[in-house]
Order: C-alpha cells, then structure tokens, then sequence
C-alpha cells in the first residue's frame, strides 16, 4: 500500500504580517490527479524494474513476469499497457 499525505497549512508566527498565495480550488484537482499519476508511476516503474533476489536465508523473491501483468492490463482496459 502506498499512502499520500500533504498539508495547505502554513504557518505563521504568532504577531507577524505574511503573505500568503494560494491555489484557486478548482486548480487543486489537477494537482491531485498530477500527484496520483506520478504515484501511480512510480509504484508501477518500481514493479516492474525489480529483478529476482535471493535475502536471508535462501529466501527467494521472483521478479515480476512483465508480459504476463501487461496483457492482464490489456484484458482489462488498462492505460498502463503501453508500460515500456
């Protein structure tokens, strides 16, 4: 699981004048769904790019099978079956 957190809080000291700039809300959906994407990327690149190991104990952990995962992505209607 993956989870994304980020706060619009500024702070400011107690007494002091600041200015502050702020995103139009309607421009944080797109901001969101930029954030998403990359998250979503990054997990997928990250998947796909790890090779089989072998940790302590003999223990073995397989990479991925690339081709297999794009062509359930396909079945499915996926937009990431174009992975490169």
């Amino acid at each position: 699981e993956v989870a994304l957190a980020f706060s619009t809080a500024y702070r400011v000291t107690y007494g002091s004048t600041t200015r502050v700039e702020v995103l139009p809300e309607v421009e944080l959906n797109s901001l969101f769904k930029a954030v998403a994407e990359a998250v979503e990327e990054a997990v997928l690149n990250s998947m796909f790019t790890a090779r089989t190991v072998e940790g302590r104990d003999g223990r073995v952990v397989h990479q991925i099978p690339v081709e297999e995962v794009l062509e359930i992505l396909r079945e499915y209607g996926s937009g990431w079956a174009t992975f490169k």
